[in-house]
């Protein structure tokens, strides 16, 4: 995927505050339907509403996110819409090739650790699991990115 306005990784991420990171966990899980008869696959134990904003961040600040499979045997490829991101570790080890990426595979009981400088396109997107039959059972959210006040 090609960085925006041509920069390095460390100049895109030190140009958004890359030392005051702000951190935000997001895991998957899941449950059986109400009338038992399905699954309902879950980011942070919350179905998709599509009308609910689950995830808030300013636009300009570079975030870490901890993306954390905890289904014992479903892979989930982790799909982040309109701004790339980079694997900065994988299980607390640092990652030996950092690559712009928009989708990454989230093995089972792993545990990503990925860096989002959110550098242009204030407004609503997604995230959610690029499985379609899990995206379909409710593995996504909702992200505003909100321009900065003050």
């Amino acid at each position: 995927m090609k960085l925006h306005n041509g920069n390095t990784a460390d100049q895109v991420f030190a140009g958004l505050g890359g030392a005051n990171l702000v951190l935000k966990d997001f895991a998957s899980g899941s449950r059986p339907e109400a009338d038992g008869m399905g699954m309902v696959l879950l980011i942070n134990g919350q179905p998709f509403v599509h009308d609910h904003v689950n995830t808030r961040v300013t636009l300009g600040v570079s975030e870490d996110w901890l993306i954390v499979n905890g289904d014992p045997r479903l892979d989930h490829p982790f799909k982040l819409h309109v701004n790339s991101f980079q694997v900065i570790s994988r299980n607390g080890h640092p990652e030996p090739q950092r690559q712009w990426k928009d989708t990454v595979l989230v093995r089972p009981g792993e545990e990503l650790r990925l860096r989002v400088a959110f550098r242009d396109f204030p407004g609503r997107t997604v995230y959610h699991c690029h499985n379609l039959d899990h995206q379909d059972l409710g593995m996504m959210g909702v992200l505003q990115i909100e321009e900065r006040t003050g």
